[in-house]
Protein backbone atom coordinates (compact mmCIF):
# COMPACT_ATOMS: atom_id res chain seq x y z
CA UNK A 1 0.00 0.00 0.00
CA UNK A 2 2.89 2.35 -0.79
CA UNK A 3 3.09 5.13 -3.34
CA UNK A 4 -0.61 5.95 -3.06
CA UNK A 5 -1.85 8.44 -5.65
CA UNK A 6 -5.10 9.53 -7.24
CA UNK A 7 -5.67 9.25 -10.96
CA UNK A 8 -9.17 10.02 -12.19
CA UNK A 9 -11.64 8.44 -9.80
CA UNK A 10 -9.29 5.66 -8.62
CA UNK A 11 -6.41 5.25 -6.19
CA UNK A 12 -3.25 3.48 -7.34
CA UNK A 13 -0.11 2.20 -5.62
CA UNK A 14 3.48 2.55 -6.75
CA UNK A 15 3.16 -0.59 -8.88
CA UNK A 16 0.34 1.00 -10.87
CA UNK A 17 -2.28 -1.29 -9.34
CA UNK A 18 -5.73 -0.06 -8.36
CA UNK A 19 -6.16 -0.22 -4.59
CA UNK A 20 -9.09 0.30 -2.24
CA UNK A 21 -9.01 1.81 1.26
CA UNK A 22 -11.15 -0.57 3.32
CA UNK A 23 -11.19 -0.93 7.09
CA UNK A 24 -12.30 0.85 10.21
CA UNK A 25 -11.74 3.76 12.55
CA UNK A 26 -9.65 3.27 15.68
CA UNK A 27 -11.05 5.80 18.12
CA UNK A 28 -9.24 7.16 21.21
CA UNK A 29 -6.54 9.57 20.08
CA UNK A 30 -9.14 12.31 19.58
CA UNK A 31 -10.17 12.49 23.24
CA UNK A 32 -8.03 10.42 25.63
CA UNK A 33 -5.09 12.85 25.57
CA UNK A 34 -7.28 15.74 26.70
CA UNK A 35 -7.81 14.35 30.19
CA UNK A 36 -5.08 11.74 30.68
CA UNK A 37 -1.41 11.23 29.92
CA UNK A 38 -1.97 8.61 27.24
CA UNK A 39 -2.96 8.65 23.57
CA UNK A 40 -4.61 5.23 23.41
CA UNK A 41 -6.17 3.15 26.14
CA UNK A 42 -5.00 0.14 24.15
CA UNK A 43 -1.94 0.94 22.03
CA UNK A 44 -1.71 -0.28 18.46
CA UNK A 45 0.69 -3.23 18.48
CA UNK A 46 1.67 -5.97 16.06
CA UNK A 47 -1.03 -8.34 17.29
CA UNK A 48 -3.72 -5.75 16.58
CA UNK A 49 -2.28 -5.00 13.15
CA UNK A 50 -2.28 -8.72 12.37
CA UNK A 51 -5.94 -8.92 13.38
CA UNK A 52 -6.86 -6.04 11.08
CA UNK A 53 -5.03 -7.65 8.19
CA UNK A 54 -6.78 -10.95 8.90
CA UNK A 55 -10.09 -9.08 8.62
CA UNK A 56 -8.99 -7.94 5.17
CA UNK A 57 -8.41 -4.32 6.16
CA UNK A 58 -6.19 -2.20 3.96
CA UNK A 59 -6.66 1.07 5.89
CA UNK A 60 -7.21 2.39 9.41
CA UNK A 61 -8.56 5.87 10.16
CA UNK A 62 -7.09 7.53 13.27
CA UNK A 63 -9.11 10.45 14.71
CA UNK A 64 -6.78 13.10 16.17
CA UNK A 65 -6.90 16.12 18.49
CA UNK A 66 -5.21 19.32 17.31
CA UNK A 67 -4.66 20.63 20.84
CA UNK A 68 -2.88 17.44 21.91
CA UNK A 69 -0.69 17.44 18.80
CA UNK A 70 0.22 21.11 19.22
CA UNK A 71 0.33 21.18 23.04
CA UNK A 72 -2.23 23.98 23.33
CA UNK A 73 -5.27 24.65 25.53
CA UNK A 74 -3.98 22.96 28.70
CA UNK A 75 -4.57 19.37 27.61
CA UNK A 76 -3.08 16.80 29.98
CA UNK A 77 -0.83 14.75 27.71
CA UNK A 78 2.33 16.40 26.43
CA UNK A 79 2.53 17.07 22.72
CA UNK A 80 5.88 15.25 22.63
CA UNK A 81 4.32 12.04 23.96
CA UNK A 82 1.22 12.39 21.76
CA UNK A 83 3.23 12.90 18.60
CA UNK A 84 5.54 10.02 19.47
CA UNK A 85 2.58 7.66 19.96
CA UNK A 86 0.93 8.69 16.68
CA UNK A 87 4.19 8.39 14.75
CA UNK A 88 4.93 4.96 16.21
CA UNK A 89 1.44 3.72 15.33
CA UNK A 90 1.67 5.10 11.79
CA UNK A 91 5.10 3.60 11.23
CA UNK A 92 3.96 0.19 12.46
CA UNK A 93 0.84 0.13 10.33
CA UNK A 94 2.39 1.42 7.13
CA UNK A 95 5.37 -0.93 7.49
CA UNK A 96 2.79 -3.74 7.54
CA UNK A 97 1.20 -2.58 4.31
CA UNK A 98 -1.76 -0.69 5.77
CA UNK A 99 -2.70 2.81 4.70
CA UNK A 100 -3.34 5.25 7.57
CA UNK A 101 -5.88 8.05 7.42
CA UNK A 102 -5.09 10.88 9.86
CA UNK A 103 -8.23 12.83 10.67
CA UNK A 104 -8.57 16.23 12.39
CA UNK A 105 -11.42 15.11 14.62
CA UNK A 106 -11.42 17.35 17.74
CA UNK A 107 -10.30 20.96 17.81
CA UNK A 108 -10.79 23.95 20.06
CA UNK A 109 -9.96 27.63 19.43
CA UNK A 110 -8.32 30.14 21.76
CA UNK A 111 -6.27 29.18 24.80
CA UNK A 112 -8.83 27.78 27.22
CA UNK A 113 -9.35 24.17 28.17
CA UNK A 114 -11.25 22.41 25.35
CA UNK A 115 -14.62 21.86 26.96
CA UNK A 116 -16.52 20.46 24.03
CA UNK A 117 -16.08 17.33 22.02
CA UNK A 118 -15.89 18.47 18.42
CA UNK A 119 -16.58 21.77 16.73
CA UNK A 120 -18.47 22.56 13.55
CA UNK A 121 -15.54 24.16 11.76
CA UNK A 122 -11.75 24.16 11.80
CA UNK A 123 -10.49 27.15 13.78
CA UNK A 124 -8.10 29.83 12.55
CA UNK A 125 -6.21 29.71 15.87
CA UNK A 126 -4.83 26.18 15.55
CA UNK A 127 -6.14 24.12 12.64
CA UNK A 128 -3.79 25.43 9.89
CA UNK A 129 -0.84 25.02 12.28
CA UNK A 130 -1.96 21.46 13.00
CA UNK A 131 -1.94 20.54 9.33
CA UNK A 132 1.37 22.31 8.69
CA UNK A 133 2.95 20.24 11.44
CA UNK A 134 1.25 16.93 10.59
CA UNK A 135 2.03 17.30 6.88
CA UNK A 136 5.67 18.10 7.61
CA UNK A 137 5.86 15.01 9.82
CA UNK A 138 4.32 12.54 7.37
CA UNK A 139 4.95 14.01 3.91
CA UNK A 140 7.65 11.42 3.31
CA UNK A 141 5.18 8.56 3.77
CA UNK A 142 2.87 8.15 0.81
CA UNK A 143 0.81 5.55 2.70
CA UNK A 144 -0.56 8.32 4.93
CA UNK A 145 -3.77 10.06 3.84
CA UNK A 146 -4.87 13.39 5.36
CA UNK A 147 -8.56 13.88 6.26
CA UNK A 148 -8.86 17.66 6.61
CA UNK A 149 -11.78 17.89 9.06
CA UNK A 150 -14.02 15.28 10.55
CA UNK A 151 -17.61 16.53 10.28
CA UNK A 152 -18.09 20.13 9.09
CA UNK A 153 -21.46 21.43 10.27
CA UNK A 154 -21.07 25.20 10.03
CA UNK A 155 -22.70 27.81 7.85
CA UNK A 156 -23.11 27.42 4.11
CA UNK A 157 -20.90 26.04 1.37
CA UNK A 158 -19.00 29.34 1.10
CA UNK A 159 -18.09 29.10 4.78
CA UNK A 160 -17.16 25.45 4.31
CA UNK A 161 -14.78 26.43 1.51
CA UNK A 162 -13.25 29.64 2.83
CA UNK A 163 -14.18 30.08 6.51
CA UNK A 164 -14.93 33.43 8.16
CA UNK A 165 -17.06 34.42 11.13
CA UNK A 166 -19.00 31.19 10.95
CA UNK A 167 -17.33 28.89 13.45
CA UNK A 168 -19.12 27.33 16.41
CA UNK A 169 -19.12 24.16 18.44
CA UNK A 170 -21.70 21.44 18.04
CA UNK A 171 -23.89 22.97 20.77
CA UNK A 172 -23.47 26.62 19.76
CA UNK A 173 -21.85 27.59 23.06
CA UNK A 174 -18.80 29.30 21.52
CA UNK A 175 -18.11 31.18 18.32
CA UNK A 176 -14.76 31.80 16.64
CA UNK A 177 -13.14 32.60 13.33
CA UNK A 178 -13.23 29.55 11.10
CA UNK A 179 -10.99 28.54 8.26
CA UNK A 180 -12.23 26.61 5.27
CA UNK A 181 -11.08 23.63 3.28
CA UNK A 182 -9.09 25.88 0.95
CA UNK A 183 -6.94 27.16 3.82
CA UNK A 184 -6.35 23.70 5.27
CA UNK A 185 -5.40 22.20 1.91
CA UNK A 186 -3.08 25.16 1.26
CA UNK A 187 -1.38 24.54 4.63
CA UNK A 188 -0.76 20.91 3.65
CA UNK A 189 0.54 21.69 0.17
CA UNK A 190 2.78 24.54 1.39
CA UNK A 191 4.91 21.93 3.16
CA UNK A 192 5.59 20.16 -0.11
CA UNK A 193 3.39 17.22 0.91
CA UNK A 194 1.89 15.39 -2.06
CA UNK A 195 -0.16 12.96 0.07
CA UNK A 196 -3.76 12.15 -0.82
CA UNK A 197 -6.18 14.49 0.97
CA UNK A 198 -9.76 13.63 1.95
CA UNK A 199 -12.32 16.44 2.01
CA UNK A 200 -15.61 15.77 3.80
CA UNK A 201 -18.94 17.40 2.94
CA UNK A 202 -21.25 19.58 5.03
CA UNK A 203 -23.93 18.73 7.62
CA UNK A 204 -21.66 16.39 9.57
CA UNK A 205 -20.14 15.21 6.29
CA UNK A 206 -23.31 13.65 4.88
CA UNK A 207 -24.42 16.53 2.65
CA UNK A 208 -22.40 16.32 -0.57
CA UNK A 209 -24.71 18.44 -2.75
CA UNK A 210 -22.24 21.32 -3.16
CA UNK A 211 -18.98 19.41 -3.05
CA UNK A 212 -18.14 19.58 -6.75
CA UNK A 213 -18.96 23.27 -7.01
CA UNK A 214 -17.02 24.31 -3.88
CA UNK A 215 -14.20 21.77 -3.56
CA UNK A 216 -10.84 23.28 -2.58
CA UNK A 217 -8.26 24.03 -5.24
CA UNK A 218 -5.43 21.53 -5.24
CA UNK A 219 -2.13 22.87 -6.55
CA UNK A 220 -1.11 19.36 -7.60
CA UNK A 221 -1.82 18.17 -11.12
CA UNK A 222 -3.44 15.74 -11.18
CA UNK A 223 -5.42 16.63 -8.08
CA UNK A 224 -4.90 14.30 -5.14
CA UNK A 225 -8.33 14.91 -3.58
CA UNK A 226 -10.80 12.30 -2.38
CA UNK A 227 -14.42 13.18 -1.60
CA UNK A 228 -15.29 11.97 1.91
CA UNK A 229 -18.68 11.45 3.50
CA UNK A 230 -20.17 10.01 6.70
CA UNK A 231 -23.48 8.22 6.64
CA UNK A 232 -25.56 6.45 9.26
CA UNK A 233 -28.93 4.84 8.79
CA UNK A 234 -30.97 7.56 10.51
CA UNK A 235 -29.35 10.57 8.77
CA UNK A 236 -31.89 11.10 6.05
CA UNK A 237 -33.21 14.60 6.78
CA UNK A 238 -33.33 17.73 4.66
CA UNK A 239 -30.03 18.39 2.95
CA UNK A 240 -28.66 14.95 3.76
CA UNK A 241 -27.45 12.45 1.23
CA UNK A 242 -29.15 9.11 1.78
CA UNK A 243 -30.15 5.96 0.06
CA UNK A 244 -33.00 6.32 -2.37
CA UNK A 245 -35.29 3.42 -3.29
CA UNK A 246 -33.27 2.91 -6.45
CA UNK A 247 -30.12 2.38 -4.42
CA UNK A 248 -28.29 5.47 -5.66
CA UNK A 249 -26.67 8.02 -3.36
CA UNK A 250 -27.75 11.52 -4.31
CA UNK A 251 -24.76 13.44 -5.60
CA UNK A 252 -22.28 10.65 -4.91
CA UNK A 253 -22.68 9.24 -8.39
CA UNK A 254 -21.73 12.53 -10.04
CA UNK A 255 -18.73 12.99 -7.75
CA UNK A 256 -17.58 9.41 -8.30
CA UNK A 257 -17.38 10.05 -12.05
CA UNK A 258 -14.38 12.31 -11.44
CA UNK A 259 -13.00 11.66 -7.94
CA UNK A 260 -12.53 8.72 -5.60
CA UNK A 261 -15.12 8.71 -2.82
CA UNK A 262 -14.80 7.23 0.65
CA UNK A 263 -17.18 6.66 3.54
CA UNK A 264 -14.82 7.77 6.29
CA UNK A 265 -17.47 6.75 8.82
CA UNK A 266 -20.61 4.70 8.40
CA UNK A 267 -22.97 2.52 10.40
CA UNK A 268 -26.62 1.72 10.94
CA UNK A 269 -29.02 3.95 12.85
CA UNK A 270 -27.34 6.14 15.43
CA UNK A 271 -29.10 7.73 18.37
CA UNK A 272 -31.85 6.92 20.84
CA UNK A 273 -35.38 5.66 20.64
CA UNK A 274 -36.15 3.71 17.49
CA UNK A 275 -32.64 4.45 16.17
CA UNK A 276 -30.78 2.86 19.07
CA UNK A 277 -29.57 -0.29 17.33
CA UNK A 278 -26.58 1.05 15.43
CA UNK A 279 -24.71 -2.24 15.52
CA UNK A 280 -27.76 -4.35 14.66
CA UNK A 281 -29.26 -2.37 11.76
CA UNK A 282 -27.45 -3.83 8.78
CA UNK A 283 -29.79 -2.80 5.96
CA UNK A 284 -28.27 0.60 5.20
CA UNK A 285 -24.59 -0.35 5.57
CA UNK A 286 -25.18 -3.46 3.49
CA UNK A 287 -26.74 -1.42 0.70
CA UNK A 288 -24.07 1.23 0.53
CA UNK A 289 -21.18 -1.21 0.83
CA UNK A 290 -22.68 -3.00 -2.18
CA UNK A 291 -22.95 0.36 -3.99
CA UNK A 292 -19.35 1.28 -3.19
CA UNK A 293 -18.06 -2.20 -3.99
CA UNK A 294 -19.71 -2.10 -7.41
CA UNK A 295 -17.79 1.11 -8.15
CA UNK A 296 -14.47 0.08 -6.62
CA UNK A 297 -14.69 2.81 -3.99
CA UNK A 298 -13.67 3.03 -0.35
CA UNK A 299 -14.94 2.85 3.25
CA UNK A 300 -13.76 2.76 6.87
CA UNK A 301 -16.44 1.78 9.38
CA UNK A 302 -17.10 3.36 12.78
CA UNK A 303 -15.60 1.88 14.83
CA UNK A 304 -13.27 -0.94 15.75
CA UNK A 305 -13.35 0.10 19.38
CA UNK A 306 -15.72 2.17 21.48
CA UNK A 307 -16.67 3.06 25.01
CA UNK A 308 -16.00 0.88 26.99
CA UNK A 309 -15.22 -1.57 24.17
CA UNK A 310 -17.78 -4.27 24.90
CA UNK A 311 -21.28 -2.85 24.40
CA UNK A 312 -22.17 -5.15 21.59
CA UNK A 313 -24.97 -4.54 19.17
CA UNK A 314 -26.40 -1.44 20.87
CA UNK A 315 -23.79 0.68 19.10
CA UNK A 316 -21.50 0.54 16.10
CA UNK A 317 -18.41 -0.86 17.81
CA UNK A 318 -18.41 -4.20 16.13
CA UNK A 319 -15.87 -6.61 17.65
CA UNK A 320 -16.81 -7.55 21.19
CA UNK A 321 -13.13 -8.00 22.02
CA UNK A 322 -10.14 -6.11 20.70
CA UNK A 323 -8.74 -9.25 19.11
CA UNK A 324 -11.61 -9.12 16.60
CA UNK A 325 -13.46 -12.23 17.77
CA UNK A 326 -17.23 -12.55 18.09
CA UNK A 327 -18.22 -9.54 15.95
CA UNK A 328 -21.77 -8.21 16.14
CA UNK A 329 -24.09 -8.04 13.12
CA UNK A 330 -22.43 -4.88 11.80
CA UNK A 331 -18.97 -6.39 12.08
CA UNK A 332 -20.12 -9.52 10.31
CA UNK A 333 -21.45 -7.64 7.30
CA UNK A 334 -18.33 -5.46 7.23
CA UNK A 335 -16.23 -8.59 6.88
CA UNK A 336 -18.49 -9.76 4.06
CA UNK A 337 -18.39 -6.35 2.39
CA UNK A 338 -14.60 -6.28 2.37
CA UNK A 339 -14.49 -9.88 1.15
CA UNK A 340 -17.00 -9.05 -1.60
CA UNK A 341 -19.48 -11.69 -0.41
CA UNK A 342 -22.47 -9.51 0.61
Amino acid sequence: MSGLRVSGNKIFNDAGQTVRLLGANYSMAEYNCRDSASTFWFPIDQAMVNTWKNWGFTAIRIPMNENCWLGTNSVVQSSTAYRSDIQAAVNLMTSNGLAVILDLHWNWPGTGYPQGEQTCAPDADHSPAFWTSVANTFKGNSSVVFDLFNEPCQGDWACWADGGNCGNDSWGTISYTAVGMNQLLAAVRATGATNIVMVGGRSYAHDMTGWLAHKPTDTLNPSQLVAAFHIYGDECGVGDTCLTPSGEFGDFGAIANSYPIIAGEFGGSYGGGTNANLGCDTSHPTAFMKWLNARGQHYTAWAWNGWPYSRGCSDGDFPLTLDGTNPNAFGTILQKGIAGTL
